[in-house]
């Protein structure tokens, strides 16, 4: 930062009209004893001052041009808050650290990056002149006083015409005009010079910002939106400290003003969802039984009294008797039923979870158990002897892996402005299909992807599962299966009947907003790429 149309203005402003050439004189003699001792701002400011009362004379011009670039230098190491090297540099020219500024309020003002206070006003223009008579006319009629850096072109002739336009209009097209730009020194005090790569270095302020990041936004979503502010500005250096949850500006203010605005925005944390998932069971269950029922079996009992066997308790209920004297037997014939009968029962189930979703990232709603199955195994080998002793050898054990089981939900969401949400949605249904194959279980998988859009608060159902299940069982006395009518007659059927329906209801419920619902449209004027616009 060179800042010696700062000091000048300064020197000048403070400087008494006719100022006695000996006044210069001293003034250049004290520049020359404080150069003398090493304190260069010191000498420095002398020789401008010297300059300020006598600007023919040539020594005092070549006087202060000879310390401009190091004491710009001095000055704008201090500024940028590097104090190690600030302290070297100022030891050496002799100025303790915080003295000299902390003595010059008014110049500790200037040296910071300040903004322009204007009336505001719609104004008209009609300038026949010269550049720098359109500048002075044009910033006197917003309340802010120009001077001019050496060598700028404010002896041209030029035509400016406009009519009803405020500050910012007036300035951008005069700067048009006269390839100039605008750096403000005070508040009411602005310095015009020529719009050229090497004078934006020489002249123009770089500051320092400090952006924070917001604690929803992840540092490498915060470095990717820093690398794409600094490409767009094209920002002389930016970075982010992670550690430290901000992002780092050092550029012109105009720059590090727009680049600011645009990371705030930026940065401001997605949207986010509350995803509500329903899941609701409805099973409904019948069993008929119809037909007679005939006894299975036929138990003999032995009433003889053969050898003087002691016979059981005769019971001839249920029974059937056969022989007489000493040979009787009794077979049972048990009882026959006629049955008809129905059975039917409902139940439902119905399951809730929530989960909070960013915008445009996926979360995952896991609703089952993990089923381990086995992957290998060991046994031993056939060379081995069971007669041989124990050898203390151990079979490792089988090593086996995790698979989901029951629901999966994959659901990335797109928060819109307009108050609905977009969802991205798979679904999938592992289950046990009930064999296996080599002791490995089999494995029924389902998948359904559905892309919906809802309002907010609006419920839709993303997936459902029907299961019908019949299982028919008929029993006939044996050898009677083939006749028609009697294998009916003396038959028993049972039938029974499984319904299960599933039902996935998703409703989305917006917690925090989109940034274009919570910020208004940013504009700004930033200019062309080789000139950007002025810090006003």
């Amino acid at each position: 930062m060179r800042l010696l149309p700062t000091l000048l203005v300064l020197t000048l402003l403070t400087a008494p009209a006719g100022f006695a050439e000996d006044a210069a004189k001293q003034h250049y003699q004290l520049g020359q004893a404080a150069e003398v001792r090493g304190q260069d701002l010191e000498a420095y400011s002398h020789y401008l001052q010297a300059r300020a009362a006598a600007p023919d004379n040539r020594k005092y011009l070549r006087a202060a041009d000879r310390l401009r670039a190091a004491t710009a230098q001095v000055i704008a190491i201090r500024i940028s808050g590097e104090t190690a090297e600030a302290q070297t540099i100022l030891g050496k020219a002799g100025v303790p650290p915080g003295d000299f500024f902390d003595q010059n309020d008014l110049l500790r003002e200037a040296l910071g990056p300040t903004e322009l206070e204007i009336e505001h006003k719609i104004a008209s223009f009609r300038i026949d002149g010269t550049l720098q008579e359109a500048y002075e006319r044009v910033f006197r009629e917003y309340g802010i006083d120009v001077i001019f850096d050496e060598g700028f072109r404010g002896a041209e002739p030029t035509k400016f015409h406009l009519d009803d336009v405020d500050f910012d209009d007036a300035v951008i097209s005069l700067n048009e005009v006269a390839t100039a730009f605008v750096i403000p020194l005070t508040a009411k005090l602005a310095l015009i010079a020529d719009d050229t790569p090497a004078k934006r270095t020489e002249l123009e302020p770089v500051v320092t910002v400090n952006v924070a990041i917001p604690e929803a936004v992840t540092p490498q979503d915060a470095t990717e939106v820093a690398q794409a502010v600094q490409q767009t500005l094209e920002i002389r250096r930016l970075f982010v400290v992670p550690s430290r949850n901000f992002v780092t500006i050092r550029d012109s203010p105009a720059k590090a003003r727009m680049a600011r605005l645009l990371l705030e925005r930026l940065l401001l944390p997605s949207a986010e969802i509350v995803l509500e998932v329903e899941l609701i069971a409805y099973n409904q269950e019948r069993d008929r039984e119809l037909g007679l029922s005939l006894p299975s079996s036929f138990p003999i009992t032995n009433y003889s009294t053969i050898l003087n066997a002691t016979p059981p308790e005769l019971d001839s209920s249920g029974q059937i008797l056969i022989g007489g004297g000493d040979t009787r037997l009794g077979i049972g014939v048990g009882n026959s039923r006629l049955v008809a009968q129905l059975r039917a029962g409902t139940g439902s189930t119905a399951q809730q979870l929530s989960v909070r979703a960013t915008d445009g990232k996926e979360a995952q709603v896991r609703i089952g158990e993990r089923f381990p199955i086995i992957t290998s195994s060991f046994q031993p080998g056939s060379g081995l002897d069971p007669d041989e002793p124990d050898t203390g050898f151990a079979l490792p054990p089988p090593s086996f892996t995790f698979e989901d089981l029951g629901l999966s939900i994959n659901v990335t969401p797109t928060v819109h402005g307009s108050g609905e949400v977009s969802l991205q949605l798979q679904a999938e249904f592992n289950l046990l299909a009930g064999g296996s194959v080599n002791g490995v279980p089999i494995l029924v998988n389902r998948t359904l992807e559905t892309h919906v859009r809802l309002r907010e608060g609006e419920a839709a159902i993303i997936a459902g599962m029907a299961i019908d299940e019949t299982r028919s069982t008929r029993s006939t006395p044996l050898g009677l299966t083939g006749i028609p009518v009697v294998s009916t007659l003396l038959s028993q059927q049972k039938l029974r009947t499984n319904s299960t329906d599933l039902l996935i209801i998703v409703r989305p419920r917006v917690v925090r907003l989109p940034a274009s619902e919570m910020i208004r449209e940013l504009l700004m004027r930033f200019g062309s790429e080789e000139r950007p616009l002025s810090t006003f």
